[in-house]
């Protein structure tokens, strides 16, 4: 991982040179995240998905990985369905939760069986496989903003991963892939239109969400969030498939602590 990698923005960034109240925008939270979203996107690992010549073993690796993250991406879910106040968004958080907890269930099936069927997905139910420190920084990172933070700053970290994707999605687009690719029902996943779907039923909560907020303090911090979760996106890429073949620093793995 890059040592830009490890680097976490300050609120000071995002605060207006007035700092009289103005009216906050979607655009105003994503958009310093479009050069980060744009590495994530030209990132090697999913170069190589694109192309269908991403090294079976890293896939594998990373499936592994995205399990333990969705496990607990899931409960953080169903924490901030809990704490919104419209009924209509707590539901769909729960919906949120309870799919994420079915794609987890079918990673191996769906993904991984036919590549490596004697992975260890396919082994014992009590083989564990150890979680790479970025995982767990960022799903502690994500409990964190779920149970302590404002309810905006929760949704905006949680939102990076849906958003992260479905850019990911529209870049790769099943329709322009060769059916033989290996990963081709993995690029279906996240470029089809249920998916795109819930990520803009999302962006359609955290927008009313953000909408009353007028104190630049409270806008920088939610953007903050939002940034920060796209650095951890960056930075599980990197862990999985390092560009440099150098591990996660323990600068990174200790910050969320």
């Amino acid at each position: 991982m890059r040592a830009r990698d490890v680097r976490f923005f300050s609120t000071s960034k995002f605060l207006p040179h007035s700092q009289s109240p103005v009216h906050f925008k979607l655009a105003d939270v994503l958009k310093p995240s479009v050069p980060l979203i744009s590495e994530v996107v030209h990132h090697p690992f999913n170069l190589g998905v694109k192309k269908g010549n991403l090294p079976i073993l890293v896939f594998k690796k990373y499936l592994e990985q995205d399990k333990h993250y969705l496990q607990k991406f899931a409960k953080s879910l169903h924490i901030i369905s809990e704490r919104l106040h419209e009924q209509n968004h707590q539901q769909r958080f729960k919906t949120f939760s309870e799919e994420i907890i079915e794609t987890e269930q079918e990673l191996h099936e769906k993904y991984l069986k036919k590549l490596l069927p004697h992975s260890l997905f396919n082994r014992s139910k009590t083989t564990t496989i150890e979680e790479l420190p970025v995982v767990g920084s960022y799903t502690s990172y994500l409990f964190g903003q779920a149970e302590k933070e404002p309810v905006e700053e929760a949704v905006a970290s949680h939102l990076s991963c849906f958003y992260v994707y479905m850019k990911l999605g529209e870049e790769i687009k099943a329709v322009h892939c060769l059916r033989d690719n290996r990963y081709w029902e993995w690029i279906r996943s996240y470029s089809s239109a249920n998916f795109r779907l819930s990520t803009q039923q999302m962006l359609s909560i955290f927008e009313e969400l953000i909408a009353p907020i007028q104190c630049p303090e409270k806008q920088a911090k939610i953007s903050l969030a939002f940034l920060n979760a796209v650095e951890f996106e960056h930075a599980f890429f990197d862990a999985v498939y390092p560009k440099n073949n150098i591990s996660c620093p323990a600068t990174f793995t200790a910050k969320y602590r």
